[in-house]
């Protein structure tokens, strides 16, 4: 009987730099109707769509996001998410996205890309937000990369289906037939992820050429008076909100029953709510634990609201824990 070893690395390392895959993955999440004011009415489940880019000749950067949010415009399986009855894109848009550079809200070139959708959609609003520190475990999109990931058990994807294009030392020696092993594997990965269903929605998942003309592009921030009119950027919350100004003569009539709900134009603040003795009462920041607060329809239902000596308006996050660490910074912030 013959011995048969087998000889492993110790890590199994990149053999090229940048010689990977880019899957940008995003999660329509199905809203229960007539159910306001209940968490369990916004879902975890819905339509998923994945667009996979190659890391050597392409990125995930805010440019390419937008164009991927253009094609979730236009994909059949994202339509009653997406869509109304008139075939329009639906009046307000709120996007949940995690910290990364590329996704971060308080970016500018992530506030450009939205208020480009915010003008060339004709939206009411558009609010872009991230999890709290800690919780991104509650991003919806990371309940997709579960049965996304299993998927890629055992999977290979060789780098050199029509021939190696790197020589001996790891380093690209041909570029179109770089582009071409690289567009194969993408394929056999977006096959793969095609033949999904989850919760009952299909996966869409396509390789995408690189387009430097369209990843590279950035829209101009408008003026400082348009940003100052229909922009909101809390200093510390990740999240930026993009809403309809009172002028029809800027953008016309609303085109939903928003003012309804933020009759202010912008969300209101979280502060917490208590009952004492003597009634309801709001506690000061610096006595409150930072962890519970009102829901937004009591806040809003209630009509009252904190003190905020110091500032002509109510911050946004004056009651984030953060800021009662160093109230002087808020304050010259502010100001």
């Amino acid at each position: 009987m013959s011995n048969i070893v087998l000889l492993l690395p110790d890590h199994d390392w990149v053999i090229a730099t940048r010689h990977k895959l880019i899957p940008s993955v995003y999660a329509g999440c199905i809203i229960k109707g007539n159910d306001m004011g209940r968490a369990e009415a916004i879902t975890y489940s819905g339509p998923t769509y994945v667009a996979i880019r190659s890391g050597k000749h392409s990125s995930s950067t805010a440019s390419t996001h937008a164009v991927d949010f253009n094609k979730l415009a236009t994909l059949k399986n994202f339509k009653e998410i997406m869509r109304d009855e008139e075939g329009r894109l639906k009046p307000v848009v709120l996007i949940s996205s995690d910290r990364g550079p590329d996704e971060n809200p308080r970016y500018p070139k992530v506030i450009s890309h939205a208020i480009h959708h915010f003008v060339k959609h004709d939206l009411d609003a558009i609010f872009i937000f991230t999890n709290a520190p800690g919780r991104s475990a509650f991003n919806r999109v990371e309940r997709r990369m579960a049965p996304l990931s299993r998927e890629l058990s055992r999977l290979i994807l060789p780098h050199d289906s029509y021939g190696t294009h790197l020589d001996e030392q790891g380093r690209t020696k041909d570029h179109d037939l770089e582009k071409m092993n690289f567009q194969k594997a993408g394929e056999v990965l977006t096959e793969v992820w095609n033949n999904m269903v989850i919760d009952g929605h299909d996966v869409v998942a396509e390789y995408l050429e690189p387009d430097n003309t369209a990843e590279s592009f950035v829209p101009d921030l408008p003026s400082l008076q348009w940003y100052s009119e229909h922009v909101r950027e809390p200093i510390l919350a990740s999240v930026t909100l993009v809403v309809k100004c009172d002028d029809h003569a800027c953008y016309g009539d609303l085109r939903s029953s928003l003012r309804s709900i933020l009759p202010e134009r912008f969300v209101i603040p979280p502060y917490p709510i208590l009952q004492s003795s003597s009634g309801l009462c709001i506690p000061k920041p610096q006595e409150h634990d930072g962890k519970t607060f009102a829901t937004f329809l009591l806040r809003r239902s209630l009509g009252i609201t904190p003190t905020h000596e110091g500032f002509n308006k109510l911050p946004y996050d004056l009651y984030c824990p953060s800021l009662q660490k160093d109230r002087r910074q808020l304050l010259e912030r502010t100001c």
